[in-house]
């Protein structure tokens, strides 16, 4: 078969211009976040990495009521960052830092509630920021 032959087929089969806007949120996970990751590599360090798909999947499996133990270490991990290294990854995959304030502020609840007042005010606060098609990622 041609080239010009298999590119007419194409043309006919996939649409040039699609009837949604934006990816479905099933495929935005599987396709972006799925792969995200954040990596520590300093001289003398363990290289951890924190794989956004895990780390999502650990959180919902702990609040769904699985297995799974909720993602702390991780979370604490992401808001140690300094800001501009957060605003980053919030650029690059929101969740992340979004559910990592809720599951802190929720850490905090009991013991210092004026941290926990602030961890969720600060994720509402991006969650609200965020676009209509994002925030439904998480919700």
């Amino acid at each position: 078969m041609s080239l010009w032959w298999l590119l007419a087929l194409l043309a006919r089969e996939v649409p040039l211009h699609a009837e949604r806007q934006a990816p479905h949120g099933a495929e935005v996970i599987s396709a972006c976040f799925f792969a995200y990751a954040l990596k520590l590599d300093m001289p003398g360090s363990s290289h951890h990495t924190i794989r956004a798909s895990d780390f999502q999947q650990k959180a919902v499996s702990f609040y769904g009521g699985g297995t799974s133990p909720a993602p702390l270490l991780e979370a604490y991990w992401l808001l140690a960052l300094p800001t501009h290294f957060q605003e980053a990854v919030l650029k690059e995959c929101p969740p992340m830092v979004v559910l990592s304030y809720f599951l802190a502020a929720e850490t905090k609840f009991y013991t210092e509630p004026s941290l926990a007042q602030e961890f969720l005010a600060t994720g509402a606060g991006i969650f609200q920021r965020l676009e209509e098609r994002l925030a439904g990622l998480i919700r």
